[in-house]
């Protein structure tokens, strides 16, 4: 059974799925310098993924569209 309930000074943690691993990752705190530096790590993880997934879906469209052309 899990336990709700947490503390007022506890870090709140979340669940987050990357590369098929549970990873917990602890939301900053106010004052918190490790946890301030966890968060500005993940936002920057979170952005360069997301630039990596736009540019491979321009590639994937790109390449469908010149097959498209060339063959079809």
């Amino acid at each position: 059974m899990c336990n709700t309930t947490m503390a007022a000074n506890e870090p709140k943690v979340r669940r987050k799925r990357a590369t098929g691993a549970t990873l917990l990752v602890t939301d900053p705190q106010p004052g918190n310098l490790l946890g301030d530096i966890r968060h500005l790590i993940l936002d920057a993880r979170q952005g360069v993924a997301q630039a990596v997934n736009a540019g491979l879906t321009l590639l994937y469209w790109q390449v469908g569209r010149r097959i498209r052309q060339d063959i079809l």
